[in-house]
């Protein structure tokens, strides 16, 4: 059986290499190479209990771990994984403008985004109940 961190690391790079060919589908409709990609990847220790996430842009729900975005939309995620939850702005036009791909990295420590490819920035911490 495949652990679900495998499993997710697989749909990101899937999701990746697809929208870079402007294939991905999401909520937000047929991607194209000017939306950014944002996405979820799970590097917490095997074992930890899935992950629930949940994103929305104005209400309505984003798709999977990986999605399209409207460069003027904010994207809004929530977290839940056991006793711990954190939620945070997974996407900011001001921030995240002209980016190609957002992508941020769930550990034990909190929520890293990847700054330009060349490191990791924590930007949400997990709290607990």
């Amino acid at each position: 059986m495949t652990s679900p961190r495998i499993t997710l690391l697989l749909l990101v790079l899937l999701t990746v290499t697809y929208a870079s060919a402007g294939k991905l589908s999401g909520s937000t409709g047929e991607a194209t190479v000017d939306e950014p990609i944002v996405s979820v990847v799970s590097a917490l220790p095997n074992g930890t209990q899935a992950m629930q996430i949940r994103c929305e842009r104005d209400g309505s729900t984003a798709a999977g771990c990986s999605w399209a975005t409207r460069e003027k939309a904010f994207y809004w995620c929530e977290v839940v994984s056991t006793r711990m939850f954190v939620a945070w702005h997974a996407f900011q036009p001001r921030r995240n403008a002209g980016w190609g791909r957002v992508l941020w990295l769930v550990r034990e420590e909190g929520f890293f985004l990847s700054v330009n490819g060349t490191g990791w920035a924590l930007k949400a911490v997990w709290e607990t109940e």
